[in-house]
């Protein structure tokens, strides 16, 4: 049992009022759990208070759904892409959550398709004539997904940088990812160096809260690194000027 909560829960010591049609809406969605509970905390918190909309921060959801900061960061990442919460930032401190009342425009996931295969060469060797199912859950890859191990891009990138890397995940923010997507949208050749990259997991560190849209932010204070790596580079080499990659690179971030 909770500490400090009745055996006998009773409406009369308090109540979250809830459209009965919403409630029939979350019956028919399909909603993974911990991003459930996520909602779940956000709706006490709001309607449970006659309120639309509450500041929460990450230590209330944590304690009040039993989950890790990371596991936090992805349920809510995953009720933003559902379309089931709203999110806004006053400041670097507070961020205001709300239920998305409009059902229809809920993301739902899609159902688990099971297929079933013979396997006609163990149906051939079988003495009893009976084929083996084979059952596949075909779910959704991301192909985003990067393993930084392996790819070249990082092969020779300090152990600290892949240290704050891990450190930046907890705010929903991978790096890996978001260089590899910036690969395919600027179509740049040249290898972005470490030391910039580094002051970009700086600064979401210092930041020290979640971040709802990982690849702007990533560009905006890529831009802002940028300016001050092949600056301080160019004062270095005594020309005061940038080079040509610096060059590509300014191009591609004020497009």
């Amino acid at each position: 049992m909770v500490k400090g909560v009745s055996q006998s829960p009773q409406k009369e010591n308090g109540y979250t009022a809830i459209a009965n049609t919403l409630m029939e809406a979350l019956s028919r969605t399909r909603i993974p759990g911990e991003a459930r509970q996520v909602l779940d905390f956000v709706l006490r918190k709001t309607y449970g208070f006659n309120k639309k909309s509450d500041k929460i921060n990450l230590a209330q959801f944590c304690q009040g759904t039993g989950l890790k900061k990371p596991t936090i960061i992805r349920a809510i990442n995953k009720l933003l892409s559902m379309n089931m919460v709203v999110i806004k930032k006053d400041n670097a401190i507070y961020t205001t959550y709300s239920f998305n009342k409009h059902y229809t425009t809920w993301k739902p996931l899609s159902k688990k398709i099971t297929v079933i295969k013979k396997d006609n060469e163990d149906y051939r060797k079988s003495k009893c004539g009976l084929s083996k199912k084979i059952t596949t859950i075909i779910t959704k890859v991301d192909s985003t997904k990067v393993d930084s191990t392996k790819d070249p891009r990082f092969a020779d990138f300090s152990e600290s940088f892949h240290k704050k890397a891990k450190q930046a995940e907890q705010y929903g923010f991978n790096i890996y990812m978001l260089i590899n997507t910036f690969y395919k949208k600027s179509k740049l050749i040249e290898q972005l160096p470490e030391k910039m990259l580094a002051t970009v997991l700086d600064e979401v560190i210092h930041r020290n809260s979640q971040i709802c849209d990982p690849f702007p932010y990533f560009m905006k204070v890529l831009k802002e690194k940028s300016c001050e790596h092949f600056s301080s580079q160019a004062q270095e080499s005594n020309t005061g000027k940038r080079d040509g990659f610096a060059e590509s690179i300014h191009s591609i971030l004020n497009k």
